[in-house]
């Protein structure tokens, strides 16, 4: 079987020595046990999780989980992985576009029908290729 993953629209912030004490201030009002630290002397978030502490780097993007749970709201990301995954969104010229995307994530697949495809579609296209631009 192939899968393809649903669009989901993200929130992420890349922390820099510029502007780390903006990005800390964001992810602790996102998750409060968040917490600043030292890595190889540079500094550094620490994340805590169930499975143990995710770290992001200065250079890492910092992103805020779309679909939260209690003690998971924000991981880091490699920013090569992350220009390999996400698209940058540029402007806001479909905003239905969104709202397919939107509905697409929370809507069943039996509920989703031929019709609301073809909206998806056309408008999704619209929005990837219109309003992104690669990073």
């Amino acid at each position: 079987m192939k899968f393809l993953k649903k669009p989901i629209i993200i929130e992420a912030k890349i922390f820099t020595e510029e502007n780390k004490d903006q990005v800390y201030s964001w992810a602790t009002e996102i998750q409060m046990n968040v917490y600043h630290s030292w890595q190889d002397e540079k500094p550094c978030l620490k994340i805590p999780t169930p499975e143990g502490e995710m770290t992001c780097s200065l250079g890492d993007y910092l992103l805020k989980e779309p679909i939260p749970t209690d003690w998971r709201k924000l991981y880091p990301c490699k920013p090569d992985i992350f220009k390999n995954t996400y698209l940058e969104l540029t402007n806001d010229i479909s905003e239905k576009a969104k709202d397919y995307a939107d509905r697409f994530v929370t809507t069943s697949e039996d509920d989703w029908s031929d019709k609301d495809q073809q909206e998806w579609e056309k408008h999704y296209n619209f929005y990837v290729y219109n309003s992104f631009e690669l990073i």
